[in-house]
């Protein structure tokens, strides 16, 4: 749907990783474009404006109102940057005083262990999980420090709460989560470890400004940034290319450090699927070998979205095209999603899946049962 071309792009431009060769395929897709001035708001949408700048800021082809926007958007995610820092030490340093340990999650986490500079990685909010006796002290402590404003989340949900606090301008967000939040959801039935006690003792070390905290993990991180940018359920958030950004971020700084067995053994969807984010952004070969991938093919829809029912509850562009979309997604987003093995009977295991998927939804909505939790 709309620009394949600037859709391409985008996700080219999706990694904290500058290489060089990666150059003549922005230039070959810029060329391509046919709605440019939705490029700026389109990287800010899908939380890459800092890399998109970053990746195609030196080609001289770029348009000079464009090339401005991504500058501006630039200079904005760095002021919140430094908001950011500012607050979450000193909600790291009130929990601590208060006995509350905590593990940071995604965005906060992986900008200042795998990015070049923090302010490449855009972000909307802090995650914290926590063990689910200490939300309450935890709040408490947050309070204390200035995170003032409390936003109760809707009950069945894995973050309990969000704590906001405004500093310079700039709304400063932490959700403290009692679990991952991979539990009930289909594609997560076999995903283990999910609470703060399972989690702890594989935790890492992560500075923030002047401050010390833990976070996931790598390979917990990996699977999770992974998982939460594509196995959500069919009618939440759609994928936003900074959870591309994220993983193959992670996977070519971790290289050499990652369990990559573990990963497998543990999480084989997460595994395969990872693979597939070769064709969006070209991985290195070294992350292409520890995949145990050799794509001998390009599939079909690469970076595409999930267009179908219930995502999309009327049809936007005819009737057919949309019950094509629901019953059909792309290749490219069927492989990532459901981990598929790169042959037919992969793919075939993967439109199986989606179709079991659907009509789970389906009895739900019919028979008026609740929405799982998530």
């Amino acid at each position: 749907m709309g620009d394949v071309a600037l859709r391409r792009l985008l996700g080219s431009c999706a990694t904290g990783v500058v290489c060089p060769e990666h150059r003549p395929l922005r230039e070959t897709l810029l060329s391509q474009v046919r709605d440019i001035d939705r490029l700026v708001p389109d990287a800010e949408t899908n939380g890459i404006g800092p890399l998109v700048a970053l990746h195609l800021g030196g080609i001289e082809t770029l348009p000079e109102l464009v090339r401005r926007g991504l500058l501006g958007l630039s200079a904005r995610h760095a002021q919140a940057h430094q908001a950011r820092i500012s607050a979450l030490e000193d909600a790291i340093t009130a929990l601590a005083a208060a006995g509350v340990r905590c593990l940071l999650l995604k965005g906060a986490a992986l900008a200042n262990l795998v990015y070049a500079r923090p302010q490449l990685r855009a972000m909307r909010d802090v995650d914290l999980l926590l063990r689910d006796v200490d939300i309450p002290r935890a709040e408490e402590a947050l309070e204390a420090a200035g995170f003032s404003e409390r936003i109760a989340a809707r009950p069945g949900r894995h973050e309990v709460v969000t704590r906001v606090r405004t500093l310079h301008g700039f709304g400063i967000s932490i959700d403290l989560h009692r679990r991952l939040g991979l539990l009930t959801l289909p594609l997560y039935a076999a995903a283990p470890r999910q609470t703060f006690d399972e989690l702890w003792d594989d935790s890492q070390p992560v500075t923030i400004g002047a401050t010390t905290a833990r976070a996931l993990g790598k390979e917990d991180l990996l699977r999770f940034v992974f998982r939460h940018g594509f196995c959500l359920q069919l009618d939440e958030d759609r994928l936003r290319l900074v959870s591309i950004a994220d993983a193959v971020t992670a996977m070519e700084s971790w290289l050499g450090s990652l369990d990559w067995g573990q990963l497998r053994a543990h999480d084989p969807v997460a595994y395969r699927g990872l693979a597939m984010l070769h064709h969006v952004v070209p991985l290195s070969a070294g992350v292409l070998d520890a995949l145990d991938y050799r794509p001998h093919r390009v599939p079909a829809g690469i970076a595409d979205q999930y267009w179908g029912w219930p995502r999309v509850q009327r049809p936007i562009r005819g009737t057919s095209a949309w019950l094509v979309a629901t019953m059909f997604p792309s290749e490219w987003w069927l492989r990532t999603r459901h981990g598929g093995r790169a042959n037919v009977t992969g793919l075939v295991a993967g439109w199986t899946s989606h179709v079991r998927e659907l009509s789970a939804i389906g009895r739900r909505v019919w028979t008026g049962a609740p929405r799982p939790e998530r």
